[in-house]
């Protein structure tokens, strides 16, 4: 996946399934109640973190300190800091560039597996 592909998904299923399975490094299924990660003991339904503020926190808290949000009039900025590069994207929603900021971090981190 590249860069360009990040930031043109929108909020939704799909991102959410992508931090399951590149940012947490979950092992991720579709059920038919929704997306599910298994836990190490059980089957857990996914987290709505590309809409939900509440569920976008886990992703922000695993980012870590040099990460923000802030809303501009253009939109939400997600800003982080990372040792090779600094990124900073506007999105529609708070969560969504927490998630697409985090895509974009795990990109620069393992480029090899952008495909």
């Amino acid at each position: 996946m590249t860069r360009d592909e990040i930031l043109a998904m929108p909020a939704g299923r799909e991102l959410d399934q992508l931090i399951d399975e590149r940012f947490f490094g979950r092992e991720f299924t579709t059920f038919p109640m929704g997306n599910c990660y298994h836990d190490g003991r059980r089957w857990v339904r996914s987290h709505n973190y590309s809409t939900d503020i509440s569920d976008a926190w886990e992703v922000v808290e695993k980012l870590g300190d040099l990460f923000a949000v802030r809303k501009t009039p253009k939109g939400y900025i997600g800003h982080v800091i990372t040792d090779k590069n600094e990124e900073a994207i506007t999105c529609n929603s708070a969560p969504e560039a927490i998630c697409k900021v985090a895509l974009l971090v795990i990109l620069e981190v393992k480029p090899d597996e952008s495909n």
